[in-house]
């Protein structure tokens, strides 16, 4: 599939202005032992393609804002595709994504990951680490809080447990679907 934007935005502001908002996808987080996370390196791709259709929208009023997303101005938010991430590159692919969203933070941008597991969340807001404290919501249907899955520590399962100790995230609150019986 060829790679496209999320909305269609562009990859840079024209004139060399400065995003206000920069949209990056990864494919892969941290992989557990002899898994295939494969299907989740396909989300950042769906996620964009899902956005076309409501591409030619952006100009539109929106009743929450008072007026259009970007106040009629030109767009600041900018796609600049994915990070390459591999399978089973677990430390790899931590490191890419938490220097490309620091590198996006210290540039007074604030960035959006198109991600596939939850893992990816890890690295993430580990990017944020000589900002400001933060806050999280979670809303999942999973706690995330386990301390390790077939001895890995940073997977999909132990991602709100991780991020719980972090020393940049004041708090967290966790909302999930109610229990079916």
């Amino acid at each position: 599939m060829a790679e496209s934007s999320f909305l269609h935005l562009p990859k840079a502001l024209a004139d060399g202005r400065k995003p206000a908002i920069v949209i990056f996808g990864a494919g892969h987080g941290t992989t557990y032992p002899a898994k295939d996370s494969g299907g989740h390196a396909l989300a950042p791709a769906a996620l964009r393609a899902a956005s076309h259709e409501d591409a030619g929208l952006i100009d539109h009023w929106d009743f929450d804002l008072g007026g259009p997303l970007f106040a009629g101005g030109p767009h600041c938010c900018v796609d600049i595709g994915d990070i390459p991430t591999a399978m089973h590159d677990n430390r790899g692919n931590r490191t890419r994504v938490e220097t490309k969203t620091h590198d996006i933070v210290s540039a007074s941008a604030v960035p959006i990951l198109l991600g596939g597991d939850d893992s990816l969340v890890i690295p993430f807001l580990n990017g944020f680490a000589d900002q400001e404290p933060v806050w999280i919501l979670q809303i999942d249907a999973h706690i995330d809080w386990r301390d390790e899955v077939d001895g890995e520590h940073y997977g999909y399962s132990s991602t709100m447990r991780r991020i719980s100790e972090m020393p940049h995230v004041a708090g967290m609150v966790q909302v999930g679907m109610p229990e079916c019986r």
